[in-house]
């Protein structure tokens, strides 16, 4: 975990994708996104800004370059092979 200004949509991403296995990521990750941003709100907290044109581009960028960089390391393969 981290702490500091910005370091919550990383918390959370990482518990969601990695403390989760795949079947309970895909049957909750919808509700615990919505509860943390929700108590976000109520708390009076900044949410992450994804409404704005550069906050979109900002994020399409890191998706890319983490799903390229993926992609490049054959991470799929090394998980397979470690699954097996």
């Amino acid at each position: 975990m981290h702490f500091g200004p910005g370091r919550g949509p990383r918390d959370i991403a990482n518990f969601v994708c990695t403390s989760l296995d795949p079947p309970e990521r895909r049957a909750q990750e919808k509700a615990l996104l919505t509860r943390w941003n929700d108590d976000l709100a109520r708390s009076g907290s900044e949410r992450p800004d994804d409404t704005n044109e550069r906050g979109r581009t900002l994020f399409d960028a890191m998706l890319t370059r983490a799903l390229t960089a993926v992609d490049d390391l054959d991470a799929a393969a090394v998980v397979a092979d470690r699954l097996r």
